[in-house]
């Protein structure tokens, strides 16, 4: 890593991406801004793509020759880079943004010597960063669910001098064949803990990971410690942050097929003063009120659909997938001011469960309105448990025993693992 041509070299525009990640208003450890300092960033993005707001159709931006400053500005911001996407526009790999790879490796606190799990290889940077916190490349595992990131990856590493462990797999059943680890990090959302992290995590270890359930469209970092005595972890969500989803398979998951809810048996209709959001303006309004309830309600899903000249949101649960809620406003357009009009389709029984369970997930969260930094983790021997810590006390979000996850995986594509 010592390359200095171009725009007086890489180095200066690394030393400026530190200064811009050090002048965030949260604490970095020094070893993480001197890792920053000395990895070339430019080197593991050699291609990425880019895309016009609100677009899908992406565009792959490779560096101009000759012209190593203007790829230096572009690859040394504090912004993410994505550096791999599929036929359908939809991000496969990233190289995450800087400064909140900053924040959740100071929140990793890495030691020199200590072996590291990594989960989500994409472009290579933070491996490489991890590399420099450990002392040494095989130190660290790092798995990565895309063959061909993968390899690119693995490529690109081997020319800074890194070798760390690279594994193809989605992350879920860890890398029993370095374990334990001193610290784990999961660099894609998922809605829990697997019981492989926490088996494979030594006693003391820590944990830091992104939980972001169903389709909440922000999330929270989780930072959790291993108890030294016995199989036990808890931990608390401690800022706001968006990543990929943790995948089963290379690709996106497939989501439970939707209902054809539009031509469904109407057979229940009812409006008035409900306190219930029936427009994506106010669903939005609190993104913690989306992701309690998709952590309440596992399952869960909702979309928009245009009928009787306005929009709706349709809600249904994979526990009762032929029945249906439907919600909008009685008034034109989305006038906040009109009476909220609910229609209970398809088989009435599921239809009527899946109402009465929104209801009673809804009003928990008006009750209580619990913020990100509310949230509690425990996971232990029997299963994990996410709770809110309120004025009123203790409100679970969600709890699952292992039985229940393994049960879940077991009806998903099997872990693939192999090596590079």
């Amino acid at each position: 890593m010592t390359e200095t041509t171009g725009a007086a070299g890489w180095r200066s525009w690394a030393e400026r991406l530190a200064a811009a990640v050090q002048a965030q208003p949260f604490p970095v450890a020094p070893a993480v801004l001197e890792a920053l300092r000395q990895v070339p960033r430019h080197r593991l993005v050699p291609l990425l793509w880019d895309h016009e707001a609100g677009s899908r159709i992406w565009q792959p931006v490779r560096p101009a020759e000759g012209d190593e400053r203007a790829w230096y500005e572009r690859v040394y911001q504090d912004r993410p880079l994505v550096t791999r996407v599929d036929a359908q526009g939809r991000t496969l790999s990233s190289s995450s943004q800087p400064s909140l790879v900053a924040r959740m490796l100071t929140e990793l606190a890495v030691e020199p010597g200590q072996r590291v799990l990594e989960i989500g290889t994409g472009s290579g940077y933070q491996t490489a960063l991890l590399c420099r916190l450990t002392g040494a490349a095989h130190l660290v595992t790092s798995l990565e669910i895309e063959p061909e990131t993968l390899r690119q990856t693995a490529s690109a590493l081997q020319a800074l001098g890194l070798e760390p462990h690279l594994r193809q797999a989605d992350g879920r059943a860890g890398c029993p064949a370095h374990a334990p680890y001193d610290r784990i990090i999961v660099t894609a959302s998922s809605e829990g803990v697997s019981r492989a992290w926490l088996e494979q995590l030594a006693p003391g270890g820590r944990l830091v990971a992104v939980l972001q359930p169903g389709q909440a469209p922000l999330g929270g970092v989780l930072v959790a410690q291993r108890e030294q005595g016995g199989l036990r972890l808890q931990g608390r969500l401690r800022f706001p942050a968006a990543f990929m989803p943790l995948r089963r398979e290379s690709g996106y998951a497939d989501c439970s097929p939707r209902p054809a809810g539009k031509g469904w048996p109407r057979w229940a209709q009812f409006q008035g003063e409900l306190e219930w959001p029936v427009t994506p303006q106010e669903l939005q309004q609190d993104p913690w009120r989306l992701f309690w309830l998709y952590a309440r309600l596992p399952g869960v899903q909702c979309w928009q659909e245009q009928r009787q000249g306005r929009r709706w949101l349709v809600w249904w649960l994979a526990e009762q997938p032929r029945g249906l809620v439907c919600g909008s406003r009685a008034g034109a357009g989305s006038d906040q001011e009109a009476a909220v009009e609910i229609e209970l389709r398809g088989v009435p029984e599921e239809a009527a469960a899946t109402w009465q369970r929104l209801q009673e997930a809804w009003a928990l969260w008006r009750r209580w309105q619990p913020g990100l930094e509310q949230y509690r983790l425990e996971a232990d021997a029997r299963g994990q448990r996410l709770w809110a810590e309120t004025a009123g006390g203790w409100l679970i979000a969600r709890a699952t025993s292992w039985a229940e996850e393994e049960k879940k995986a077991g009806q998903a594509t099997p872990v693939r693992l192999s090596g590079i």
